[in-house]
C-alpha cells in the first residue's frame, strides 16, 4: 500500500477523499483520535474465485476494463 499522505492538497488526494466521504458521510465527523489515513492501493494481482474449478489469474487490466456480462460470450 501506497499511503496518499494526509493533508496532502493533490487533486489525487482531493478526488479520493471526497470520493470515500461521498459513500460514507459519516467519516466525517470520525474524532481525530480514530487516526483514519487515506490510502492508495496499487493492484499488482487479481485472481478470480469459483467453487469450483481453482482461481483464474487475470491482469489489472482485464479486471478493470471487464464487460460485466459474467464471462459469458456477448
Amino acid at each position: 500500500l501506497e499511503e496518499v499522505v494526509k493533508g496532502n492538497s493533490s487533486s489525487e488526494w482531493e478526488f479520493a477523499r471526497n470520493a470515500l466521504f461521498s459513500k460514507h458521510p459519516e467519516m466525517i465527523g470520525w474524532p481525530e483520535n480514530h487516526h483514519f489515513e487515506v490510502f492508495k492501493l496499487e493492484i499488482e494481482n487479481v485472481f478470480l474465485v469459483n467453487w469450483f474449478g481453482g482461481r483464474k489469474t487475470v491482469t489489472v487490466d482485464q479486471y478493470l476494463n471487464a464487460s460485466g456480462n459474467g464471462g459469458r460470450a456477448s
